[in-house]
C-alpha cells in the first residue's frame, strides 16, 4: 500500500534528523556559532522555525509558512522511485537535511552579499556570518558523506553530487 505524501509527517522526520546531525557537531563548535547556526535554520520557512498561529483576518488562526525545500526533495524523491517505492521516501531525509542546511546557508551568504537586513550579521558581524554559512555549507555535505558510509550509498553520493552542483549554480547566480 502506497503510503500517502503527509507533510506533517515528513516534516518532523526531517526536522528529527536535522537535530540528530546538528548535535554531532555539540562537542566541536564553540556556543556562540552553534547559536548562530540555529539562528539561521530557524528563520521563517525552515523546518526548525518555532511553528506559530497567527490570527487571520476571519479570527481563525493560520500556521506560518511551511518549509519547502524538505518537501521538494522528498517529492522529487518519490517521483523518481516511482510507485512502487514511495513509501521508501525516508531514504531520502538526509538529502532534504543537507538541502535545508544548504538552503539556510545560501540564505545568509545572499543577506551578506546584497547587504539585506540578518539578525546573524548585526548581532556578530558580517565575518562571523560569512564563516557560519561557510561551515554550514560544509555540514550539508557530511550529512550526505555520512548517509553514503551508512547505507545505500550510491543515492547519497548521487545526492551530493546534485547538492554540489547546485551551490556552484548558487555561487554563479549570486555573481552575476
Amino acid at each position: 500500500m502506497e503510503e500517502a505524501f503527509d507533510q506533517a509527517t515528513i516534516l518532523a522526520a526531517v526536522d528529527h534528523a536535522l537535530r540528530e546531525s546538528l548535535l554531532g557537531y555539540a562537542e566541536q563548535l564553540p556556543p556562540t556559532l552553534i547559536q548562530m547556526g540555529k539562528m539561521a535554520l530557524s528563520s521563517p520557512g525552515k523546518v526548525m522555525y518555532e511553528t506559530l498561529l497567527l490570527p487571520a483576518d476571519d479570527g481563525e488562526a493560520q500556521a506560518t509558512l511551511t518549509p519547502r525545500w524538505p518537501l521538494y526533495v522528498i517529492a522529487c524523491y518519490r517521483a523518481a522511485v516511482g510507485r512502487e517505492g514511495r513509501d521508501t521516501w525516508k531514504e531520502a531525509v538526509p538529502a532534504a537535511v543537507a538541502v535545508e542546511i544548504a538552503m539556510a546557508a545560501a540564505d545568509l551568504l545572499d543577506e551578506i552579499a546584497d547587504d539585506d537586513p540578518s539578525l546573524i550579521v548585526r548581532h556578530y558581524g558580517p565575518g562571523q556570518a560569512l564563516n557560519t554559512a561557510n561551515l554550514m555549507l560544509v555540514m550539508a555535505q557530511q550529512v550526505l558523506l555520512k548517509a553514503a558510509r551508512r547505507a545505500n550509498g550510491e543515492r547519497a553520493l548521487d545526492a551530493l553530487g546534485a547538492l554540489q552542483e547546485m551551490l556552484v549554480d548558487a555561487a554563479v547566480g549570486q555573481h552575476l
